[in-house]
């Protein structure tokens, strides 16, 4: 298709999937299977209205689920689609959702503990144990959370500085760059949510212990 419209490029098409819970749906239930597969047409169809999609369903695990490949080129204007996976990810969940309840279906939450889905390239890095511009992140913030000099933020940031990581704060959430490239990402994205909880909460317990206790038999007052 892209050859049609004379737009170079490798990438073809894009890969998803829906699933649907098996409180609601039966895999074997051939009414079921014909409404999953309605109810992920719609929801292609009103994602991506300019692209080529097909839709297999999978009848053969404990839930129903549709795959999709969308085609990267759009039809009206002949350009590929712009954007990264995530926000790729983020549009089709939103219209997910959106469809799933209009229908009266279960609308999925997203589980906050887990591990940062990994595309093939990374998979594939890994297999020939080459690390990743993300494992390099995470390595330098493993080696600084080790680091017992680190007793504030600043110190934090210092520290992944010398290992070509940038750290700042955004929000509730941490954002990691890899110095001298565009590479950035969240800290969830990354998996270390739970590493930046531990970082603050000793932070905080070592300024806690810095402070000066105050004289038991001063007037409280209050703010």
């Amino acid at each position: 298709m892209r050859a049609v419209y004379g737009n170079p490029g490798k990438t073809q098409a894009y890969a998803s999937r829906i699933a649907f819970s098996p409180l609601e749906f039966n895999p074997q239930d051939p009414h079921d299977q014909t409404t999953v597969l309605a109810v992920a047409k719609e929801v292609y169809a009103k994602a991506y209205p300019n692209q080529q999609v097909a839709l297999y369903e999978h009848a053969d695990t404990d839930s129903l689920h549709v795959h999709a490949v969308i085609g990267a080129i759009n039809l009206e204007t002949g350009q590929k689609m712009h954007g990264n996976w995530h926000q790729y990810r983020d549009h089709l969940v939103h219209i997910t959702d959106q469809v799933c309840q209009e229908h009266g279906l279960m609308v999925t939450r997203p589980d906050p503990n887990r591990h940062e889905k990994r595309s093939m390239a990374e998979i594939k890095l890994r297999a020939k144990q080459q690390l990743t511009w993300k494992d390099q992140i995470r390595q330098a913030v493993d080696h600084t959370m080790q680091n017992p000099l680190i007793r504030d933020f600043q110190a934090f940031q210092d520290d992944l500085k010398q290992q070509a990581v940038k750290v700042w704060e955004r929000g509730k959430n941490l954002t990691y760059q890899l110095l001298g490239t565009n590479y950035k990402s969240r800290g969830t994205k990354l998996g270390l949510i739970m590493k930046r909880r531990r970082f603050l909460m000793s932070w905080q317990a070592d300024k806690t212990k810095q402070e000066p206790t105050s004289n038991q038999n001063e007037p409280l007052t209050n703010n």
